[in-house]
């Protein structure tokens, strides 16, 4: 075990090297730690470290560097550099924009700080505990690029956009779970609308509320009328939510039907009633400001 193990940090150690020739600032690369150990800690945060100002070379000139890093004392040798940035102050702005990192690193399998035991394990077996498609390194990255995309996004939303089932069912982010981003979109939201069933039968058991609406008044059925009979079906009969209209006036029927998507209708007629309400009661609280009813999107 050993020999890979020093097999792999020998593959990495010119990674300071490859980090100063690489273009895209943004890409998360294998470093070995080691090497940052004469930098300055500008800033930490539990395995997350703001090194700098260190000198580099870039097509003969030279220039300031600030590294965003995430390594573990216990095992030196095993790292990566989130991000490399030329002025201080946006290198800080980016330490506090991966706030989450850490927690996101740190909280499977209740490693808290044993980080570095999940450091080693995806570097001998190259795949991360949380999300079984991806690569640590390529999940990493993931993480990295979605909070550039959306920095309001909450763990929870990161968990369920990504995948990262073992930090979506930690205890820790149980009080995340309805949490809104700048748009008012919720974890569930993002579950339905990656077809995420796993992500959202989780959120379901924690009884989520399914009633919370995004910016545009969109609730929960709202986003799942355009997606799949298995999602409507995993979220219940609703009834009280199927009634809702959305900024637009649109019910969840009607954007199914608008989708056409026969299935979705199906599902959302069979979620929108209870033993006794017939499709007649039904059509009569989906009519539109206008007078149309979402049947008449069918034809």
């Amino acid at each position: 075990m050993a020999g890979i193990f020093n097999a792999v940090v020998n593959a990495g150690k010119s990674a300071l090297e490859k980090i100063q020739s690489h273009s895209d600032p943004n890409t998360v690369k294998s470093i070995n730690p080691g090497d940052f150990a004469p930098v300055p800690v500008q800033d930490r945060e539990d395995c997350m470290l703001l090194y700098g100002p260190r000198t580099v070379k870039v097509k003969k000139e030279e220039m300031s560097i600030f590294d965003i890093c995430c390594h573990s004392d216990k095992y030196p040798n095993v790292g990566y550099s989130l991000c490399r940035l030329d002025s201080k102050d946006e290198a800080k702005k980016r330490f506090k924009l991966y706030q989450h990192i850490p927690l996101l690193l740190t909280i499977d399998r209740d490693l808290c700080n044993a980080v570095s035991i999940l450091f080693v394990y995806i570097y001998w077996i190259g795949k991360s505990i949380n999300s079984p498609n991806m690569s640590f390194q390529s999940s990493l990255q993931a993480i990295c690029d979605v909070i550039r995309q959306n920095s309001s996004l909450s763990p929870a939303h990161i968990a369920v956009q990504l995948d990262l089932r073992a930090v979506l069912q930690h205890s820790s982010l149980d009080e995340m779970l309805n949490a809104q981003d700048n748009a008012g979109v919720t974890p569930a939201m993002i579950a339905v609308k990656k077809k995420n069933d796993f992500a959202l039968k989780h959120l379901m058991a924690k009884n989520v509320d399914l009633s919370l609406m995004d910016d545009k008044r969109n609730n929960v059925f709202h986003y799942a009328a355009s997606s799949s009979k298995d999602i409507i079906d995993i979220l219940g009969e609703k009834p009280h939510l199927l009634k809702e209209r959305n900024g637009e006036g649109f019910t969840p029927l009607h954007i199914a039907c608008h989708e056409d998507l026969p299935d979705c209708v199906q599902a959302l007629l069979c979620a929108g009633k209870n033993k006794n309400v017939t499709l007649k009661l039904f059509k009569k609280f989906v009519k539109m400001d206008g007078g149309r009813s979402a049947l008449h999107c069918l034809a």
